[in-house]
């Protein structure tokens, strides 16, 4: 491989690692924002990991099925956030002002949360139960777009150790 190409495709790959780690702190933090809430409104700390498996239609004999539809959907929670971090990371590259960062990262964030609600809404009668409240969501969106910003920082140390 000539330098110029091979040069080419570390920016590339320093440009979906970068996002790639930010979409996962970003998909912890609304984890960690889902078990806070569901705490607060006296429901266990895994109704929303489990609300996520269940709209995946992975079904499992209660009780001993809850902690594996439960991790269905912390996978698939995580595997999203770190899909779309990916693609903000596409969409951002080298995004040299913070304020531009700021709302290419919230605007990724209220997409997520439109598209959540979009194809996911439809399922939400099958786990009516446990699902989170609208607001909740849209905060954890919100949050998720908040550890996005994280990208110039993480973009930087990817390059130094590549």
């Amino acid at each position: 491989m000539t330098p110029a190409p091979q040069r080419r495709y570390v920016v590339f790959v320093s440009y979906l690692l970068a996002g790639l780690e930010s979409g996962i702190l970003g998909g912890l933090a609304a984890l960690g924002w889902f078990a806070v809430n569901s705490l607060w409104l006296g429901q266990s700390v895994w109704a929303a990991p489990y609300w996520l498996g269940a709209t995946l239609g992975v079904a499992a004999p209660a009780p001993r099925g809850y902690p594996l539809v439960s991790l269905a959907g912390m996978a698939f929670h995580l595997s999203m956030a770190g899909g779309l971090g990916m693609c903000f990371g596409l969409a951002a590259r080298e995004a040299r002002r913070f304020l531009r960062v700021v709302l290419l990262a919230l605007s990724m964030g209220l997409t997520a949360y439109y598209l959540n609600m979009h194809f996911l809404d439809r399922q939400r009668e099958l786990a009516a139960v446990v699902s989170p409240a609208r607001r909740s969501l849209l905060v954890a969106h919100l949050l998720f777009g908040a550890f996005l910003t994280r990208y110039p920082r993480l973009l930087r140390s990817v390059r130094d150790s590549l």
